[in-house]
C-alpha cells in the first residue's frame, strides 16, 4: 500500500441537532415544494420530472435538474394518495387535483 492511498481525504457528514424552529421551517419548505409540484402537475400535466424541475428552478449544485428532490416529493404525494403513476407517467388523482386547485386558490404557491 502506498502512502498516497493512506493520506487521501474522505468526505464526511457532521450531524447537528435541529431546534424546534429548524424542524418547523424545514416542514414548511417541504410542504411548499409539494404544493408547487402539485400546481405544476395541474397546469402542465404533460410535463416530465425534468421539465417540472426546470420550471420550478430545482437544480443541483452542478446546475442539473434536481430530479431526486422531485422524486422524493412525488413519493410523499403518492403516499398521501394525491398522485399516482399511470403507464410510467405521474398524474394527479381526483383528490390531488382538488388539493392543487385549493393550493392555487389560497395563493400558497
Amino acid at each position: 500500500m502506498s502512502i498516497a492511498f493512506l493520506c487521501r481525504r474522505y468526505p464526511s457528514v457532521v450531524a447537528v441537532p435541529m431546534t424546534q424552529g429548524d424542524i418547523e421551517q424545514a416542514s414548511k419548505r417541504i410542504r411548499s415544494d409539494e404544493d408547487a409540484l402539485l400546481d405544476m402537475m395541474l397546469n402542465w400535466p404533460s410535463g416530465s420530472i425534468r421539465t417540472w424541475c426546470e420550471s420550478l428552478d430545482w437544480a443541483t449544485e452542478t446546475g442539473n435538474p434536481h430530479k431526486s428532490k422531485a422524486s422524493r416529493a412525488l413519493a410523499k404525494l403518492q403516499r398521501d394518495k394525491l398522485v399516482k403513476k399511470e403507464r410510467d407517467k405521474w398524474v394527479l388523482t381526483k383528490t390531488g387535483r382538488k388539493e392543487a386547485q385549493d393550493v392555487i386558490g389560497k395563493g400558497s404557491v
